[in-house]
């Protein structure tokens, strides 16, 4: 027969209620009494499940998530890794989409605090992203995703390697001028990969030059190239892969050619790059990993004892692939 909170009631003369506040750790409870539960419990063999013990301890064992959209196959890979670390560490991973739209974020992540232990925020670009990200660090264990602000614990990528091995790589092709395609102005990623290229770029004695802001999709990409081709650029540097398919597309659509009239790189290296068209340079960031790195970096923040900021940095490298090549004698 399993041991209940009411046979550990009837074992020691004392009511449910109390039982249940003394298993808890919660409410005023007599030390003495607190230690007849617990020797009451240990010795019938009491084990909660994970709904009563959700229940009694007022701790779900749930994360939650907010992406900005799941149609980027970059949040789909960080929500895979995510959840599989959770699932590892005995979570369960509650998933919303806030639709890119900052008012949509602000409501998840405060429902989610809520009813979660603690969420992790793909924070939506936008003017008050940093004021954002700073209150929600008071609703309680809190971790951004590629956004630092003052206050709460993040998980980013940092870009430095894969910029420099990016533009070693285009200086030894014969490029001397290179476009960027930004997206949103807001986006603090954005900033920090804009700067890295730029820095690399100065460094190797190349022509930087930002294009933008675009929106972050394949659309975006593609309303970059007429100004990229009147610059008579050779090289273009994308915010990410889906500007950078874009970009190829619309490029082949008017009749020029990849890499022979301009060689793309783009950023994430999700599943599609290796199977576009041509095959897409990119820098991998591994995605997966961040979502990984960001469930560890909350699940440490639960420990009461550590007070500390948890900031996690992933490692980038370059992939090169077909959509770069050296520039035309």
């Amino acid at each position: 027969m399993s041991v209940t909170i009411k046979t550990i009631a009837e074992s020691t003369g004392l009511s449910i209620s109390t039982v249940s506040r003394a298993l808890a750790e919660t409410g005023r409870i007599k030390q003495s009494t607190r230690e007849t539960v617990l020797q009451a419990a240990k010795r019938l063999g009491y084990t909660p499940n994970a709904a009563a013990k959700a229940l009694i301890t007022g701790r779900s064992r749930s994360i939650g998530l907010v992406v900005p959209t799941v149609t980027n196959p970059f949040f789909t890979a960080v929500l895979k890794g995510a959840q599989a670390r959770a699932r590892s560490l005995g979570y369960i991973l509650i998933v919303a989409d806030s639709d890119e739209n900052p008012a949509v974020e602000r409501a998840l992540v405060a429902e989610f605090a809520a009813r979660t232990e603690g969420v992790i925020v793909g924070v939506v670009p936008s003017a008050t992203a940093d004021a954002d990200a700073e209150s929600y660090a008071s609703l309680g264990p809190m971790i951004t995703i590629n956004r630092q602000s003052d206050g709460i614990s993040s998980a980013c990528i940092d870009i430095s390697a894969g910029a420099r091995q990016a533009m070693e790589h285009l200086a030894a092709q014969g490029h001397r001028r290179i476009a960027y395609l930004g997206g949103s102005e807001y986006s603090w990623m954005n900033n920090i990969q804009r700067a890295s290229f730029a820095e690399e770029a100065n460094v190797a004695g190349m022509e930087f030059r930002e294009f933008g802001p675009y929106t972050t999709d394949a659309e975006g990409g593609a309303s970059a190239l007429e100004p990229v081709l009147a610059g008579k650029f050779t090289a273009a540097i994308a915010f990410n892969d889906l500007m950078a398919m874009g970009l190829i597309g619309r490029l082949m659509a008017k009749g020029f050619h990849c890499p022979d009239d301009l060689s793309v790189i783009g950023v994430d290296d999700i599943p599609y790059a290796s199977m576009s068209y041509p095959p897409l340079t990119t820098i991998r960031v591994n995605p997966d990993r961040l979502g990984m790195a960001a469930v560890d970096a909350l699940v440490a923040s639960f420990d009461a004892a550590d007070a500390s900021l948890h900031r996690s940095l992933l490692d980038t490298q370059l992939v090169v692939r077909s959509s770069t090549g050296a520039v035309p004698a």
